[in-house]
């Protein structure tokens, strides 16, 4: 005789039963605690493991920034250094010379302005800019003639 497809013997949940076939009353019933403790150990796992992984990638990202952050600050100290060999160039071509420029170079910008310290100095303040990171170099100039003559060439948080 073909065998009839029985729903709750595919998709509902079966009784416990004794040995003998019967449905034992919910007093009766004896529980394995084997499957909680899998279970909990399990869910255990597998949340120090998206703790970690959120760690890792909070940190990850973090420390992506401060690399960005440290090229974009080399980036543009030398680019603050080509404004000011810019400027001591426009010196050297002519003695007299006073006032600023700015240039685009790469990713970013840098300005210089010189401005008469005294009848043969001169003061040099140059800034590079990249992203957000801007770098400032301020170079005094004590004697021009026969030869451009640096005092002091340092990096300043600000002029």
């Amino acid at each position: 005789m073909p065998r009839v497809f029985n729903i709750q013997e595919h998709f509902m949940v079966r009784p416990v039963c004794d040995k003998h076939g019967f449905v034992l009353p919910k007093l009766h019933r004896q529980w394995s605690k084997g499957g909680f403790a899998t279970l909990a150990g399990i869910l255990m796992v597998g949340a120090i493991g998206a703790a970690t992984a959120t760690l890792v990638l909070f940190f990850g990202s973090d420390f992506s920034r401060s690399v960005l952050s440290a090229q974009q600050s080399y980036e543009a100290k030398a680019l603050a250094r080509a404004c000011a060999d810019t400027a001591l160039l426009a010196i050297h071509n002519n003695i007299s010379y006073t006032g600023s420029d700015s240039l685009t170079l790469g990713q970013g910008t840098c300005e210089y302005v010189i401005t008469v310290t005294g009848p043969t100095s001169r003061l040099i303040q140059s800034s590079g800019t990249v992203g957000e990171v801007t770098r400032n170099i301020e170079i005094s100039i004590s004697r021009l003639m026969p030869t451009i003559s640096i005092s002091s060439w340092q990096d300043v948080d600000e002029f």
